[in-house]
């Protein structure tokens, strides 16, 4: 997780630092008033290869993690057990194979 943290910070520092900025200035509407800057984002960074391993291998992860925002849009903090869940298995991804490594953290 922290090779695919270093890539979008180093290959998309720009709109990462947009979005941040966003989600902090709307805290209760960052969903709705961020989308575009998310989407800006998503776009940069699925165009590398560490990010898209870690896309893959922990799709269901991360989509828990999206509905648990959708439905808490209010209050992130209720997100944090699906958000360790995906940074869990982001950490344990194999970046020589996509796969995810059993039983690490």
């Amino acid at each position: 997780m922290q090779a695919a943290m270093q890539v979008a910070g180093r290959h998309c520092s720009a709109e990462l630092e947009r979005y941040g900025q966003c989600v902090a200035s709307n805290p209760t509407d960052w969903q709705q008033s961020c989308h575009n800057l998310k989407v800006q984002l998503a776009q940069c960074t699925s165009t590398h290869p560490a990010i898209r391993h870690i896309r893959l291998s922990c799709s269901s992860e991360f989509s828990a993690f999206e509905a648990c925002l959708k439905k808490h849009p209010g209050n992130v903090l209720r997100c944090q057990d699906f958000i360790q869940a995906f940074v869990s298995c982001a950490e344990r991804v194999d970046m020589t194979s996509g796969t995810v490594l059993a039983g690490q953290s």
